[in-house]
């Protein structure tokens, strides 16, 4: 089981374990797969995904491609390169699972993994970009005025029916139909934190069938 964070908004070092983290404390991930999944192997892919504090140029693929170089490096460590892999995340970490699959599709060396990828699980994904993206990269642009602090450049692809997303959505179309895909996503407004800024966002998403 492979866990992928989304977007950071606050700049966070542990935001790869806070993500699954319950409020009252329980990292879920530890908890309940052992539990549920006794063999289970579970892993989380840490990656720089601030959006203003902390923040670097990388962009999805190249975190995409981060994803899949990690991956194939434990699995052939740890002698599981064989093992049945599900992938959970949340948010921008979506379209870096997406976008790593699409691109191990491509590339012989990677080939193990697409047949070992048995699901995928997705949390408030935009697949296709939302309109509350659009009003967070404002938001986030006038924090980097008042903070001096460059924006990241991941929060753009967010934007509804951006070039990025649109594409990652056809390419991903064409495979998709090799796993299991469960979405999950919010209806309800939802508040969005960015230092002294708190934007309430309405988010539309398609879920991938």
């Amino acid at each position: 089981v492979i866990c992928v964070h989304g977007l950071n908004p606050k700049g966070t070092v542990s935001h790869a374990t806070h993500t699954w983290t319950h409020k009252d404390g329980n990292f879920w991930p530890r908890t309940m797969f052992p539990k549920l999944f006794p063999t289970a192997r579970v892993l989380l892919f840490a990656y720089n995904s601030a959006v203003i504090y902390n923040a670097d140029n990388a962009e999805v693929g190249d975190h995409s491609v981060d994803l899949i170089r990690q991956l194939e490096g434990h699995r052939d460590a740890v002698e599981t390169s064989a093992s049945p892999i599900v992938f959970i995340c949340h948010s921008l970490g979506s379209l870096v699972t997406k976008k790593a699959l699409v691109t191990a599709k491509l590339n012989d060396a990677y080939q193990q993994i697409i047949k070992s990828t048995r699901g995928l699980v997705f949390f408030g994904t935009l697949h296709r970009g939302g309109n509350g993206a659009s009003i967070f990269k404002h938001g986030a642009r006038a924090l980097s005025v008042l903070s001096g602090q460059p924006t990241s450049t991941l929060v753009p692809i967010l934007e509804k029916k951006s070039t990025f997303s649109e594409s990652l959505a056809k390419n991903f179309q064409r495979i998709s139909g090799d796993y299991r895909i469960l979405t999950f996503f919010e209806k309800r407004k939802t508040a969005v934190k960015i230092g002294p800024f708190r934007l309430v966002t309405s988010i539309s998403q398609i879920s991938i069938k």
